[in-house]
């Protein structure tokens, strides 16, 4: 269940507290910034879920065209939420250098284990609805800036 702003059937879910909200509420600038040929400028925004439709996962990814066509890969952390046949994918927008994917993987599933909900503060960056072949209707992508459980934070920076 997507649960916008830390509501859980209509209870609040006690993971999102009111600084974290005031923090969504009180930007000034977008957390994405699109190249003059977009019109998208995205703010973090808080989205909560239940953890039983969030996966975490190692995937690798070029970077350019010319390391794709190469097929010069890294391993890069990502989360995939599946929420009523709608893919949402988080990853961080530059790898942090200092941890490999394995690292960071582990911290997450750390920050998530025994939690019934995990909340992830992210930015809006695109959407594919044209993929058919698979078991989803569309699937978004999201720059991750931080994740929240009733444990504490994670952020790229711990």
């Amino acid at each position: 269940m997507f649960l916008k702003a830390g509501i859980v059937g209509g209870q609040v879910s006690h993971v999102l507290v009111h600084e974290d909200l005031s923090e969504e509420l009180n930007q000034t600038e977008p957390a994405l910034v699109s190249p003059d040929s977009f019109d998208l400028n995205s703010y973090n925004q808080w989205q909560c879920f239940e953890k039983k439709e969030i996966e975490t996962h190692c995937v690798d990814v070029c970077r350019g065209v010319e390391s794709c066509q190469q097929n010069e890969t890294e391993k890069e952390a990502l989360i995939s939420v599946l929420h009523q046949r709608k893919l949402m994918e988080f990853s961080l927008e530059l790898p942090d250098s200092n941890k490999g994917c394995e690292e960071i993987l582990f911290e997450w599933e750390k920050i998530m284990e025994n939690q019934s909900v995990v909340c992830i503060y992210s930015a809006y960056s695109y959407e594919n609805s044209d993929d058919q072949s698979h078991d989803f209707h569309s699937r978004s992508f999201w720059v991750l800036d931080k994740i929240k459980t009733k444990v504490g934070y994670w952020t790229p920076t711990d």
